[in-house]
């Protein structure tokens, strides 16, 4: 969990952190950020090394990611929210108040599944997130959705998406399901998630299995804090359509200690079970977070393969900045 405390406007979670210590950051505050429109950046830079590399990908450094954000409320219980990443674009979304109740989405967003998978990238614990959430939680899709509170203490959301990820048409020809329930209370949230792919298509086998090659998905998600400790957990297991691996799962648990006003020290056990026979991932990371200002943060990851990966630690290394 971040310590920054955050706002919700329109989907976009705001950092409302300010104080005299930082007036530029309050003057920037007041300029792009308010009820009607508000504009937000994100910049992540990271530095990547293995010295016997068994990780995808190559030790260097790279823009993970480079956001710009639009959102807002506006007159009649509308709102919106847009959203591109080295200018492709991740989200489009207009939603409707309809009822304090009952708020409706349309457009291209995150499916409500995991609550790693819905917090935003410059919000995660980590530098990367969990290996089950990245491989099998369903992606952003073009969809409605409605979401509100059932009760003061439990809140739902359930949608109706486009079968692939793209952002036009669905050549797929298939349609998914995905449904979140939470509940929490005293620093204690807990949310059930579901998720279910259309039948009308039988992929090829494939090595590492998606959400695609899934008939159904579903999972847990768990967070509790207090005082200066917090724990958080998932476990997420899919059902494997014909032709594909069966059963993959996984899920992690992660331990947090408050050091200091502005860091904080984790630990995560992350376990990946692709379906694929022989093929089972395992990984300790230690992990330290520093925000030096409302507007900068530094997160030092230290990946230690316990199963499925051979040569050396891993260190990751994200600079960032947003507003």
């Amino acid at each position: 969990m971040k310590l920054r405390s955050v706002a919700v406007c329109a989907g976009l979670l705001l950092p409302s952190q300010g104080s005299a210590q930082e007036p530029l950051w309050d003057q920037l505050q007041s300029r792009v950020k308010s009820e009607p429109i508000s504009l937000g950046v994100l910049f992540q830079f990271v530095g990547d090394a293995q010295s016997d590399r068994s990780f995808p990908g190559e030790s260097g450094f790279s823009v993970a990611n480079f956001r710009f954000s639009l959102g807002g409320r506006l007159d009649g219980g509308f709102e919106y929210f847009l959203q591109s990443n080295f200018g492709s674009l991740l989200d489009a979304r207009i939603g409707f108040n309809a009822h304090p109740s009952l708020a409706i989405d349309a457009g291209r967003f995150k499916t409500p599944y995991s609550r790693e998978f819905l917090t935003g990238a410059g919000g995660i614990d980590f530098v990367n997130r969990s290996q089950s959430v990245t491989a099998l939680a369903p992606n952003r899709a073009l969809g409605v959705a409605i979401r509100g509170p059932l009760a003061e203490e439990l809140s739902y959301s359930v949608g109706v998406f486009n079968g692939g990820a793209g952002v036009r048409g669905n050549p797929r020809g298939e349609m998914m399901g995905v449904a979140r329930v939470g509940w929490q209370r005293d620093g204690l949230e807990v949310a059930v998630n579901a998720a279910r792919n259309g039948d009308r298509r039988v992929l090829d086998p494939e090595d590492d299995p998606t959400f695609s090659a899934l008939r159904t998905l579903v999972g847990f998600d768990v967070l509790f804090t207090q005082g200066a400790w917090m724990t958080s957990g998932e476990f997420h297991i899919g059902d494997g359509r014909i032709g594909t691996p069966d059963d993959p799962w996984g899920g992690f648990a992660t331990l947090g200690y408050v050091m200091e006003e502005n860091g904080q020290l984790l630990v995560r056990l992350d376990h990946f079970d692709t379906g694929v026979a022989g093929d089972v991932r395992t990984l300790l990371i230690p992990g330290w977070n520093l925000w030096p200002t409302a507007a900068t943060e530094l997160q030092v990851n230290v990946v230690l393969p316990l199963e499925g990966f051979d040569g050396d630690p891993r260190l990751l290394v994200n600079l960032q900045l947003a507003f």
